[in-house]
């Protein structure tokens, strides 16, 4: 016989991923604006290092594109009402595929988030090495 974890369980798992992605999103949200002064800066430092103009777009657009993909994760997000479906039979919860559903929607926000993370944080090292080093 194959055991099925019960929906209530896996409502629970859903939950905790998702709280886990949106902790992470809380995280580095408030590198948008870090992104923006970025930004600024190195519209600034073109000024005076015309001759790296092609260097400095590449690295505004790195930056708009991290901003980017933050936004459409945020506008993407699935929240999912915490309701469950659960029937008794035989003393036994059958399987839910809507709180299945829900936990492996939350596990892909949660993984998609943190690639998002990971560029933010690489974009602004990247773009705040490029300006020290000139």
């Amino acid at each position: 016989m194959v055991s099925c974890t019960s929906s209530s369980e896996n409502i629970s798992a859903a939950e905790k991923t998702f709280e886990e992605a949106i902790k992470i999103h809380d995280e580095v949200m408030p590198k948008m604006d870090k992104i923006e002064s970025l930004k600024l800066k190195l519209k600034e430092f073109e000024k005076s290092h015309p001759e790296d103009s092609t260097q400095i777009d590449s690295q505004i657009k790195k930056l708009d594109n991290v901003s980017e993909a933050m936004m459409m994760w945020m506008h993407e997000l699935k929240i999912y009402p915490q309701q469950s479906d659960e029937a008794s039979h035989d003393g036994h919860h059958m399987h839910n595929s809507q709180a299945d559903t829900t936990y492996q929607v939350h596990i892909q926000q949660k993984a998609e988030i943190i690639i998002v993370q990971q560029l933010i944080y690489g974009a602004i090292q990247e773009a705040e090495e490029f300006m020290k080093s000139k």
